[in-house]
């Protein structure tokens, strides 16, 4: 849970819990993640009151290009995502917000509220929001302008309007938009690929097995790949693992897209690839090809599984679902959200490390960690063990793996946890409807 050399600094400085709390207040202006996105206008409102500040959202390396966007993504609603500028290309795009490379912008049109993503992508590349667009001019609000490429400098300029030229030369400069789409659909079409998936990928290794388990948790739609045994199989394919992603529906082509973001379980005998599996819905198949991180292709089709049947009375059916709250420390608290569901007979769960606001700036506002589900009779607790970082909290140093053991009651899930270095705290988290 605690980054190890931050909590030996510390440790024996009591009074610090109270500087960390009071410092977060003063730099980091007030945000709080919803459920319900807010109008582009809130926005843009948001950005204009944070111009002229060095703007830290994430408390890392001083006043990023990034912290502004994770922030607008806060404002809009949405839940900030990891990575460095040039990783918006391919990371998470939570909803409310589309993701368009430069020539598939709907008729071309820029708007207040894109989010650009520089096409030169050396070092950690860079990103912005745009708070005006005629075909004359594009201004936009940036943190962290106008330093050289090949310097390290850090927090060097205040958020600032920029003026980016022309739109013909702002679109040279950028690879593309993530654009807030603030609307509700009628129907999510993801909501197409819920449930479980059965049947074969290919490799250069042959044919192997996979199961393909997708929930959804709050408003995003999430992926678990477990590689099984298949008859005819290569004895050196992949017969067991398992890797966590995202769900996502290209509107413009039709397609689904499971973008693998890290391994649950690593499959035996070396270093496997994560990948993003694209492909559509014909009947009850879902078939297409598979791109993984060092540019392998090859296909995949599966079969829509017989629904699992509730284990009636078991009370871990009973703890399925998404549960939101807070977990404390003596140097104050932090937000998470717990994801437990069920692949085939095992129950498995996802920590979502999320922003709260008034949360301590030593804690994580991202990362995912993977988990085994069980229940203890005799104490009548639910118990999440961690098994695995998915996607490390930012910042660097050792983040460490913690238990969760409590019980529930009227729908809050509250106990105690405690990590591998005998660090432990509190929580209490609520069942999400």
């Amino acid at each position: 849970m605690l980054n190890k050399q931050k909590f030996r600094l510390l440790r024996n400085v009591v009074i610090s819990t109270f500087l960390v709390v009071a410092l977060a207040h003063v730099f980091l202006p007030s945000q709080v993640y919803a459920e319900n996105p807010a109008t582009v206008q809130d926005g843009l409102d948001w950005l204009f009151s944070v111009e002229g500040t060095f703007y830290d959202q994430d408390g890392v390396h001083g006043s990023q290009c990034i912290d502004l966007v994770r922030g607008f993504y806060i404002a809009m609603g949405a839940q900030p995502v990891a990575g460095n500028a040039r990783d918006y290309i391919t990371n998470h795009v939570p909803y409310p917000f589309v993701r368009y490379a430069r020539n598939e912008i709907p008729n071309g049109v820029i708007k207040p509220g894109d989010v650009f993503i520089r096409a030169d992508l050396r070092n950690n590349g860079h990103v912005g929001v745009v708070i005006y667009a005629s075909e004359a001019r594009i201004i936009t609000m940036e943190a962290n302008f106008g330093i050289p490429a090949n310097t390290a400098t850090q927090n060097n300029n205040p958020v600032q309007r920029v003026n980016r030229g022309t739109k013909a030369q702002f679109m040279d400069y950028i690879w593309g938009i993530i654009r807030p789409e603030p609307t509700v659909p009628s129907q999510d079409r993801r909501d197409e690929l819920l449930g479980d998936w059965t049947g074969v990928f290919h490799n250069e290794l042959g044919i192997g097995g996979m199961r393909l388990s997708i929930f959804k948790s709050g408003i995003d739609y999430f992926a678990i790949i477990t590689y099984v045994p298949v008859e005819g199989m290569n004895p050196r394919q992949a017969a067991s693992g398992r890797s966590f992603g995202y769900v996502e529906f290209n509107e413009v082509t039709g397609e689904f897209n499971i973008i693998d973001r890290g391994w649950i379980e690593s499959p035996p005998g070396g270093a496997w690839t994560l990948a993003t599996w694209t492909g559509i819905i014909s009947g009850e198949t879902f078939s297409g090809y598979w791109v993984d991180t060092a540019n392998s292709v090859d296909s995949f089709s599966v079969s829509r599984a017989e629904a699992q049947q509730a284990i009636h009375g078991h009370p871990l059916e009973s703890f399925v679902g998404t549960w939101v709250g807070i977990y404390y420390t003596h140097l104050g608290f932090g937000g998470m959200e717990l994801s437990v569901f069920r692949v085939g007979e095992e129950h498995k769960a996802i920590i979502q490390y999320v922003y709260k606001e008034g949360m301590s700036a030593l804690y994580p506002i991202t990362g995912l960690s993977a988990a085994n589900v069980r229940f203890n009779d005799a104490t009548g607790e639910f118990i999440v063990e961690d098994t695995g970082w998915i996607e490390s909290p930012p910042g660097g140093g050792v983040w460490t793996l913690a238990t969760w053991t409590g019980t529930v009651s009227d729908d809050t899930f509250s106990g105690t946890w405690i990590d591998c270095i005998n660090i432990a705290g509190y929580f209490t988290l609520s069942r999400r409807s």
